[in-house]
């Protein structure tokens, strides 16, 4: 899996409620856009090339993320992530 705007930088996400992406050391902010891209098949609960997500304050850190279908808000967050 990977996000383009950083190079196609590849990411794991758990499979956990809420789900909770890694990528080290990301340089992703709080509302940055996020579309998914992927050479396979995205994990449930993401959608490929067609969904924005934003990166939310919860959880961030230099290492993990959380993504939501809604700016700077919880209320689209992604809760589901399986493989």
């Amino acid at each position: 899996m990977n996000f383009s705007k950083y190079n196609f930088t590849s990411f794991t996400c758990t499979i956990a409620d809420p789900a909770v992406f890694t990528a080290t050391a990301h340089e992703l902010y709080v509302d940055d856009e996020l579309i998914f891209e992927t050479t396979g098949a995205l994990p449930t609960g993401l959608t490929v090339d067609t969904v924005v997500y934003y990166v939310i304050r919860n959880g961030i850190t230099a290492n993990s993320f959380q993504v939501s279908t809604t700016k700077g808000d919880t209320a689209g967050l992604v809760t589901t992530c399986t493989q």
